[in-house]
């Protein structure tokens, strides 16, 4: 009688938390985040996926944007945008238009752990990152299991641009110059989850860019590559997948390296460095 009981109590408690992980509850942008300090190295292979949660892409993510970095755009940031808004149609990645704010001029990366995602210029350079760095784009997340299937859901993350090293602008015809939106564009392709192209197909996440070069448009590469990103049978939708809850954060970065060695970290770890020839 004891053991029919203790079944029937533990079978209640299993649906139970079943209901729970089926409520799909959004993760905050920045809050129930471990601090850095706190962030475990994680092995990752090359075809994890990295992404937003679905309920963060239906009114798009809050990006916001430096003012100096906006007047460099010609306040085009919009438009760079709109690019990666318009691949899925069902999903918003930025939410538009951008609010411009001050810049954020900060000694550390991990300083930029905070309550606003932005997209910054940075004219002290960081000494972790040394020289060599055009921009990079960190994220902060946490290591989650659907399906049977592990990816690193974001719930924070900012765009740094080296204006220490390098010169930008929007004027294609400079040839002394890196051309900004193609910078952006690269970058808020990390920001929604895409990894460096290491084919030679034409791709805007391609790991260097080479100054008086414009890449304003996504290619087939990049769609496909967002949509299976999201769409793809890897990840399935919160609502109908048994989760197991993981409590391990991840901090990482993408390095869009000038002397066209791409780096990719994950919590500290090198996990691929490659040269575009």
């Amino acid at each position: 009688m004891k053991l029919a009981l203790k079944l029937l109590i533990d079978i209640i408690v299993i649906l139970f938390l079943l209901g729970l992980i089926s409520c799909g509850q959004d993760s905050p942008f920045t809050k129930n985040v471990n601090t850095p300090a706190s962030y475990s190295p994680i092995e990752i292979t090359k075809d994890q996926i990295l992404r937003w949660s679905d309920n963060n892409l239906e009114s798009g993510l809050p990006l916001k944007i430096a003012s100096e970095v906006a007047d460099d755009l010609n306040h085009d940031e919009d438009d760079v945008a709109m690019e990666w808004n318009n691949v899925l149609p069902q999903r918003t990645f930025f939410a538009l238009p951008f609010p411009t704010v001050t810049n954020r001029e900060k000694t550390s990366l991990n300083s930029y752990f905070d309550d606003e995602m932005g997209i910054y210029k940075s004219k002290n350079w960081f000494s972790e990152l040394g020289p060599g760095v055009l921009a990079i784009t960190q994220f902060f997340g946490v290591r989650r299991t659907q399906g049977g299937h592990e990816y690193i859901e974001f719930q924070h993350a900012d765009i740094i641009v080296n204006y220490r090293d390098y010169s930008f602008s929007s004027n294609m015809l400079d040839a002394t110059t890196y051309d900004l939106p193609s910078v952006l564009l690269h970058e808020m392709g990390h920001f929604v989850g895409l990894r460096h192209e290491y084919t030679t197909t034409k791709s805007v996440m391609w790991p260097a860019l080479r100054r008086n070069v414009s890449v304003r448009q996504l290619y087939p590469v990049d769609f496909q590559h967002l949509e299976d990103n999201y769409d793809g049978q890897e990840v399935l939708p919160m609502a109908v997948a048994i989760s197991t809850p993981k409590t391990e954060s991840v901090q990482g970065r993408f390095e869009l390296r000038a002397d066209g060695d791409c780096v990719h970290f994950i919590s500290g770890q090198n996990v691929g460095t490659h040269h575009l020839q």
